[in-house]
């Protein structure tokens, strides 16, 4: 049986730096708006909406120039097991093998692992903020996100289920 890699999308990356770029102009209009126009002054407000601002233009710039290019793998599912590279958690966890696997739920745009012993994953994972994410907010769930991957649900289903059975529950 061979791997079958999903490769980022460009596409879907150019929508989501759209979504982003958004958010950033939302925040530049509500930070003029409470600056000059509103009556009452709101500190939340202020650092609110430059908060937005800045995150929305960041985050799009990030994405529309700096970002993974397409043709790059970044979900690999194989007769070893399955790789992710769209997260922090899923990239520092490297592989996860089948034997390792307890359930694999596929919810819309992500793809979350849950495995037998997740301190076996958090002893590979040098940053501690991954880890310390991974252990205490995921509790040992690797969350892999497909919302950059080039997918059709169909393929992802196929690919799943062909190695299912080497799930060791």
């Amino acid at each position: 049986m061979n791997t079958i890699n999903f490769k980022y999308s460009e596409k879907k990356r150019g929508s989501m730096a759209m979504k982003f770029l958004l958010i950033g102009i939302a925040g530049i209009a509500a930070t003029y708006y409470i600056w000059f126009l509103a009556d009452r002054e709101f500190l939340m407000g202020k650092v609110a909406s430059i908060f937005l601002a800045l995150l929305g233009i960041g985050s799009f710039i990030y994405m529309k120039f700096t970002g993974n290019k397409s043709g790059v793998t970044a979900l690999s599912i194989g007769p070893e097991g399955i790789k992710g590279d769209t997260t922090p958690i899923s990239k520092a966890g490297g592989l996860i093998e089948w034997t390792d696997i307890t359930n694999v739920h596929f919810l819309g745009n992500q793809l979350d692992i849950e495995v037998h012993n997740p301190q076996k994953f958090a002893d590979r994972m040098s940053n501690f903020f991954v880890r310390d994410t991974y252990l205490k907010s995921m509790k040992g769930v690797i969350r892999i996100s497909l919302s950059e991957i080039d997918y059709t649900e169909k393929e992802l289903a196929d690919a799943l289920s062909k190695y299912a059975q080497n799930i060791n529950s």
